[in-house]
């Protein structure tokens, strides 16, 4: 599998790419830098420490039209979540304290729970300061917290989004991350020498 990640400027991008080394091999590239992405790669979209979704569209602007027009599969962390809530229509909402820490988030969606053991709850890590409050169609939720939507997907295209950062969580984040991995290539998976 050829995995590309688009660097937001997150702060977690080496645990990113090594997490994302564990299915295939990574590239990394500029968030300018996306019209060469091919069909065939999974494009994950990072989380940003520095330009939020709401405040930067120049800097989202590539990536706006890549959610909107790659057909390959896709992953957002974190600020990618948020971009892709906000391509389809949904309300980002800013946090009255940054999230940072573990989160309880509760899992809605049924092969999420069967790949979580049947769990109906998981524990992630989150570092971000602003939260999906809602979706709109075609995106529906997968799980939630008290802070607002934890994952999503899209109901007709191969991609989801993780507000946490699975990169930071180390057992029920890298089954969700998998689990994603899965939905957007419709494979079954398992980590190489994880």
């Amino acid at each position: 599998m050829k995995i590309v990640i688009v660097d937001n400027g997150s702060r977690h991008l080496k645990l990113l790419g090594k997490l994302c080394a564990h299915y295939g091999s990574v590239r990394v590239v500029a968030p300018d830098d996306v019209e060469g992405i091919g069909k065939d790669e999974v494009v994950v979209l990072s989380g940003s420490h520095a330009h939020y979704v709401l405040g930067s569209p120049r800097f989202y602007a590539h990536e706006r039209q890549l959610v909107q027009s790659h057909d390959g599969p896709l992953i957002g962390i974190c600020a990618g979540m948020e971009l892709i809530a906000s391509v389809y229509g949904g309300r980002l909402g800013k946090m009255p304290l940054v999230s940072n820490g573990r989160r309880t988030i509760r899992i809605s969606d049924p092969t999420l729970r069967f790949s979580m053991g049947g769990k109906p709850t998981a524990k992630v890590a989150e570092r971000h300061s602003w939260a999906v409050k809602d979706v709109e169609e075609p995106l529906i939720v997968v799980a939630t917290s008290d802070a607002g939507v934890e994952a999503l997907r899209h109901v007709d295209r191969p991609i989801v989004g993780l507000q946490f950062h699975p990169e930071l969580s180390p057992d029920d984040g890298r089954v969700i991350f998998e689990w994603a991995l899965g939905q957007v290539t419709n494979e079954t998976l398992s980590a190489r020498g994880a």
